[in-house]
C-alpha cells in the first residue's frame, strides 16, 4: 500500500486508479462517459497533518506518556517491550485512568499563568497531584508541548517523573523540601518538636563523628560548609521553628544527633528515591538532608501524601482498567500502600508545615481549608519547589531549569525580573492558586491533633 501513497507517488497512484476504472468499464460497472470523466479528473490532494499517540491528545499529553510507559514496562501487557508496543498501537485498547480532568485543567492553567509555554526564559514549570491513602495520580501538567519537533516550549521529556518513565535524565534537586524527612526521623527517635537545638553551626570539620551505620565503622566525610538562606538564624531554636522557617543549620543540627542512614531509610519508606535510577538516596555526604540529590515531582508528591494520609505511603498509580478490542481485560496494579511512619509522627510533622502556609511566605497563602507545605530552593535558585497537601490532595509544584543549571535569579520570566527566586515565589504561587481552586473537590478535613509528647 505504501507504494501507492498519493502523497509520495502521485503518478503511480493515478495510473493505478485508471487501471481500476478501466476494469470497471470492461465489466459494465460504469459507462464510457463516466469512465472518460473520471480518468480526466486529477487527484486533487488536500493533505492534512494527522497526529497519533500522545502527540494527538487534546489534554494531559504528559500523563498520556506516563500511561504509555506504564503499559510498556508491565508484563501484564506482553512478554516483552515489542509485544506491549504492538498491543498499545494495534490492540484497540480502552484505557481508564485515575486522572481527574477538573484538576488537570486547573493545574495546566496555573502553571502557564506563572511560566507560559515558550517563555523566553526557557524555564520549566510542572505540577503533579496524588490522592493520599490511594496513590492515584489526579493531575500531571507542565508548561511545554509534547512533541519530538524542536523549538521553544517543545519536548517529550516529562518533568514530573523519573528518567525511566520518560523524565529528564537526572531529575531535580529538591532543596529544603527534603527537610521534613529528617524531622520525621527525629520524632521517630523519641524526641519532640519543642526540643531546642543548637542551630549556630555552619560547618562541620572532616572527621566529625557523623553516625551512618549502613556505611560500617570508621565513617568519615570531608569538611562541610554551608549557610542559611537568610542571615540571623544561626542561633538556638526549636525543631518546629527550624522546619517552619526552613533553617539549614537547624536541620543539619538534628541530623548530627541522628543516624544518617536512619534518615535515609525513613525517606525511602515514604517513597523517596533518586530520579536517575530509582535507587535510595546515597549516604555519601550529609548534604542529602538538605536536598543535594535529584528526585522527581511525582516522588515528592507521593512522599508528602504519606504525611497527609496519617503515615501510609502508597505507590503512585495511573491505571484503573484496561480492555482490548475483543473485550479482554488486563491486570492493572491495585493500590499498594504500607505503613511508613506512625499517625502521631505524621501529625507532628504536619504542624510546622501548616504553620508555614498560615504564615504566608512569598506568594504562598492559606487556601481556605487546612493545608501544609514546604518550600525548597537550590543554592543558586536553579530549581524551586513548593510541595504541600490537604487530607485529600498532595501536590508537588516545581519551577526551574530543565536543560541546564542556570539560575532563575535576574531572569525575565513571564515579563517579570526578580533578583531572587525561591520556592515561595513562582512555584508557591501556582501551588497556592491551584490548591485554592481544587481542594474542595476532595477531603479537606482538619489535620489530627499532635500528641503532647511530640509537641
Amino acid at each position: 500500500p505504501s507504494h501507492y501513497n498519493p502523497f509520495t507517488n502521485p503518478e503511480g497512484t493515478q495510473a493505478r486508479r485508471d487501471t481500476v476504472l478501466a476494469a470497471m468499464l470492461k465489466n459494465g460497472k460504469i459507462s464510457q462517459a463516466e469512465y472518460e470523466q473520471a480518468v480526466a479528473t486529477g487527484l486533487d490532494l488536500n493533505p492534512q497533518t494527522v497526529t497519533s499517540g500522545c502527540t494527538g491528545a487534546e489534554t494531559a499529553q504528559y500523563f498520556c506518556s506516563y500511561v504509555e510507559q506504564t503499559i510498556l514496562q508491565s508484563e501484564a501487557f506482553g512478554a516483552d517491550v515489542q509485544d506491549r508496543a504492538k498491543l498499545l498501537a494495534r490492540g484497540g485498547l480502552t484505557i481508564r485512568t485515575t486522572l481527574d480532568s477538573r484538576l488537570q485543567s486547573e493545574a495546566q492553567a496555573q502553571i502557564e499563568a506563572q511560566v507560559p509555554v515558550g517563555d523566553a526564559s526557557g524555564a520549566g514549570s510542572a505540577m503533579v497531584s496524588v490522592e493520599p491513602g490511594t496513590g492515584k495520580i489526579l493531575a500531571m501538567a507542565q508548561n511545554t508541548v509534547y512533541t519530538p519537533e524542536p523549538g521553544a516550549g517543545r519536548t517529550q521529556l516529562n518533568f514530573n517523573v523519573d528518567a525511566d518513565m520518560g523524565g529528564t535524565p537526572y531529575g531535580f534537586q529538591p532543596g529544603s523540601t527534603m527537610k521534613p524527612f529528617t524531622t520525621a526521623q527525629w520524632l521517630k527517635s523519641g524526641r519532640s518538636l519543642s526540643d531546642t537545638i543548637d542551630a549556630t553551626r555552619t560547618s562541620y570539620p572532616a572527621g566529625f563523628d557523623w553516625q551512618a551505620k549502613c556505611l560500617g565503622a570508621n565513617t568519615e566525610f570531608d569538611e562541610w560548609k554551608f549557610k542559611n538562606a537568610s542571615e540571623g538564624f544561626e542561633r538556638p531554636m526549636t525543631v518546629s521553628q527550624g522546619l517552619t522557617q526552613s533553617v539549614n543549620t537547624a536541620t543539619v543540627a538534628q541530623a548530627a544527633l541522628l543516624d544518617l542512614c536512619d534518615i535515609r531509610d525513613t525517606a525511602t519508606s515514604m517513597g523517596v528515591h533518586r530520579a536517575v535510577d530509582g535507587e535510595p538516596l546515597e549516604v555519601t555526604s550529609p548534604s542529602f538532608v538538605l536536598g543535594g540529590q535529584e528526585v522527581s515531582p511525582l516522588t515528592m508528591a507521593a512522599a508528602y501524601a504519606t504525611f497527609a494520609s496519617g503515615g501510609q505511603y502508597c505507590e503512585p498509580t495511573a491505571l484503573t482498567e484496561v480492555t482490548d478490542g475483543r473485550g479482554n481485560s488486563y491486570e492493572v496494579p491495585g493500590e499498594n500502600c504500607s505503613r511508613a511512619i506512625s499517625e502521631d509522627v505524621a501529625a507532628a510533622v504536619t504542624l510546622p508545615l501548616q504553620n508555614l502556609v498560615n504564615g504566608s511566605p512569598g506568594s504562598i497563602s492559606p487556601i481556605g481549608v487546612p493545608a501544609a507545605a514546604k518550600t525548597g530552593t537550590t543554592d543558586q535558585s536553579e530549581q524551586t519547589w513548593t510541595v504541600g497537601y490537604t487530607t485529600g490532595i498532595s501536590t508537588a509544584s516545581w519551577v526551574g531549569n530543565w536543560n541546564s543549571y542556570t539560575s532563575l535569579n535576574n531572569q525575565e520570566i513571564n515579563g517579570v525580573t526578580r533578583s531572587y527566586v525561591d520556592g515561595s515565589a513562582l512555584a508557591g504561587a501556582q501551588w497556592t492558586q491551584y490548591m485554592k481552586a481544587v481542594a474542595g473537590l476532595y477531603a479537606a478535613d482538619a489535620f489530627p491533633a499532635v500528641p503532647a509528647e511530640l509537641r
